[in-house]
């Protein structure tokens, strides 16, 4: 690779601006195009339309999906395109600049080699390596960047370095092949359909490792906040699929459009248990949890298009206490927001500078564990916060999990809380 050095004057840039921006139009037209004749084509009605109806056969209607994630792919490439050359006018860095045969003339192998990825899905790695990844990524040019999506979507998909984009891309092209090998739940199927058509977002998918991490809200504008959501003991990705532990995180984001806020909601499994090595008793096995958290929290903190945004914690119940540990492990946030939130760790302090919230709704479950152990609900650092709404139960358990079921009395004390 030579150094060389991008010249273009402000105004060319705008010019070749507006023309890409028609073009990027024209690439969101067709995906809609394709979005609409493939959604027709499963309604056996669709067949009986007028003469001239373009439909796609049944068994094609998932290569159609395939199409779609990557014209949107192609889509995203453009808009990292206009940001790289935007950013390359107003500094007028050296940059690399690959050899234009680069992609013909290297193998499948070489490039997944460029960032670091071995052959197989890869496994834990080094907490510094996303930094060399993402690095080695922004060395690559957009025709690369595409091609590694596009053609290597599952070694994308899950590494750390790699921008959020082009990640929910790669997990989009691995839920139409998911779609195209067949599904048994119904619940899974319509999961993925909308994943597909862009309406969900996923920063990680390996479900058969109970691993998920959905994106809440827009990544194409820079928010103000970007929120990680832990769920409690018990939680699975099934619960994905009913769209149930997403529900404070859609509280949240799509009721504050003022604060351009983004909601992360994380599942790093095998999760939390009741019971065994995994149970929510479980001091290593928490803390462990907690370690991958603060990681996971460094890999956003480096997000470009989030730098400027502050990070918060909303936790549920035992996620608490993975949050809690997460600080241990120096993960540092702006607000932490503990819902119904389990024990605390003997050697957790408050982190200075963060601001800590304890809301529960009436008379909880958890209450019971607070004679025996340290909890947000008496711990001094919190503010505690009682609410009493029309979603308030008689039975203490029915209350533990309306605290973490988007209600908006709880929504609105967790917003007023990060804009305090």
């Amino acid at each position: 690779m030579t150094a060389v050095r991008i010249g273009l004057d402000p105004s060319a840039l705008e010019a070749i601006s507006v023309s890409v921006r028609a073009q990027l139009d024209r690439l969101h037209a067709v995906a809609g195009t394709i979005d609409s004749i493939a959604r027709g084509s499963v309604d056996p009605v669709g067949w009986m339309l007028s003469p001239g109806s373009v439909i796609v056969a049944p068994f094609s209607i998932s290569s159609a999906y395939v199409a779609l994630a990557q014209t949107r792919a192609a889509a995203t490439a453009i808009e990292d395109l206009l940001a790289r050359l935007a950013g390359e006018v107003a500094v007028q860095r050296d940059t690399s600049a690959p050899s234009s045969s680069f992609l013909t003339a290297s193998t499948a192998a070489m490039r997944a080699n460029a960032l670091g990825m071995p052959l197989a899905r890869p496994r834990a790695r080094r907490a510094a390596d996303w930094r060399r990844v993402s690095l080695t990524w922004a060395r690559l040019s957009v025709a690369e960047r595409a091609a590694l999506v596009t053609d290597h979507p599952e070694r994308v998909a899950s590494l750390d370095g790699v921008p959020i984009a082009n990640r929910i891309e790669a997990n989009r092209i691995l839920a139409a092949r998911r779609l195209s090998a067949g599904v048994e739940s119904e619940l899974e199927r319509e999961y993925l359909m909308s994943v597909v058509e862009g309406d969900t977002q996923l920063l990680l998918f390996e479900p058969e490792r109970e691993r998920i991490i959905e994106v809440v809200g827009d990544i194409h504008r820079p928010p103000q906040h970007v929120v990680t959501y832990i769920p409690g003991t018990g939680a699975e990705v099934a619960a994905f699929y009913a769209h149930e532990t997403q529900l404070v995180a859609q509280s949240l984001v799509h009721h504050e459009r003022d604060t351009a806020a983004v909601a992360l909601v994380y599942l790093e499994g095998p999760w939390i248990t009741w019971v065994g090595d995994r149970a929510n008793t479980s001091s290593d096995f928490l803390s462990d949890k907690g370690a991958g958290l603060a990681r996971f929290a460094e890999v956003i903190a480096g997000e470009a298009r989030w730098s400027a945004a502050q990070q918060h914690i909303v936790s549920h119940s035992a996620g608490t206490t993975v949050a809690a540990y997460a600080e241990m492990h120096g993960a540092t946030y702006a607000t932490f927001t503990s819902l119904a939130g389990s024990w605390l760790p003997s050697e957790w302090s408050a982190r200075e500078g963060s601001r800590y919230l304890y809301l529960q709704f009436g008379l909880d479950a958890i209450n019971t564990i607070t004679p025996v152990t340290r909890t947000p609900l008496e711990s001094p650092e919190f503010d505690r916060r009682i609410l009493i709404s029309s979603g308030v139960s008689v039975d203490p358990g029915a209350n533990h999990s309306a605290v973490a079921s988007g209600s908006q009395a709880v929504a609105g004390a967790i917003r007023a809380h990060l804009g305090s």
